[in-house]
């Protein structure tokens, strides 16, 4: 088994799993020689530095969790950096943009939720553009992947 990282914003099921953009993936070598050459998997160079601040599980919504090495990879992913590049960063550095990622995480669920609750919804998710217009930023298709994800079977009457 060699460890590697995903690539691409289009999510990736392989193995029974789903993979997202810098989740980790554990395989065999041979069973994933095609989305290496096809750039989609990158061999993992180490593993990433995480918080010596931050708990290992963090809320992000009402019943909603995120693990550290999670919210980690999606940092790391999310700023379009290697492992290599993401760990030779300052402790500091690392923390801003992990208390970053998370708070980001939060404002999207939030939003995601109030365009559910007012009934602007497609398909059970929320519409890209009420929750950008809430949070008056533009976000990506990782974070809002992650988030609709997160909110998978919310309801879209008031809880």
């Amino acid at each position: 088994m060699k460890s590697y990282v995903l690539r691409g914003e289009t999510p990736l099921r392989f193995d029974g799993g789903r993979y997202r953009e810098g989740d980790p993936v554990e395989a065999e070598e041979a069973a994933v020689a095609h989305l290496v050459a096809s750039g989609r998997l990158i061999e993992s160079e180490a593993t990433l530095i995480g918080s010596s601040v931050l708990p290992a599980e963090m809320a992000i919504g009402e019943g909603l969790t995120i693990q550290l090495g999670d919210l980690v990879a999606y940092a790391q992913g999310a700023a379009g950096m290697s492992v290599a590049e993401w760990n030779a960063r300052a402790e500091d550095a690392i923390e801003a943009s992990l208390a970053e990622a998370l708070e980001l995480l939060k404002a999207v669920l939030r939003a995601g939720k109030a365009v559910l609750r007012a009934g602007q919804d497609k398909g059970g998710k929320p519409n890209v553009k009420d929750v950008e217009k809430i949070l008056g930023r533009d976000i990506s298709a990782e974070i809002r992947d992650r988030a609709w994800a997160a909110i998978e079977g919310w309801s879209t009457s008031p809880a």
